[in-house]
């Protein structure tokens, strides 16, 4: 897997790479705290995938883009390169997990 250049100061150190208002909105209060961190990353996950009717690629288009660019675009991905990019690139890793056998 290869990895996007990180473009923020605050991916640098957190888990979920979150800008800082969004890690408070989603109850990370100190972001060099890894739990913190991923469950706010959880969360605001959650909370996007519910705001865009489980709808898992306008879910990850706004984690990249912004809840704005999503619907300032219609309620579509936003026809910006990184987040095109990304929005397959993070599916093809989930489902890549996801057929996965489990562990018993």
């Amino acid at each position: 897997m290869d990895c996007a250049p990180l473009h923020s100061p605050w991916a640098l150190y957190s888990s979920y790479p979150l800008m800082p208002a969004t890690a408070i909105r989603f109850g990370a209060s100190n972001p060099y705290d890894p739990r913190e961190n991923v469950h706010a990353g959880a969360r605001y996950l959650k909370f996007l995938i519910d705001r865009f009717g489980q709808d898992v690629r306008l879910a990850l288009a706004a984690y990249n883009a912004g809840e704005q660019a999503v619907d300032r675009n219609g309620g579509q991905i936003p026809p910006f390169a990184e987040t095109m990019a990304y929005v397959p690139r993070v599916l093809k890793i989930y489902r890549m997990f996801r057929e996965q056998p489990r562990a018993t």
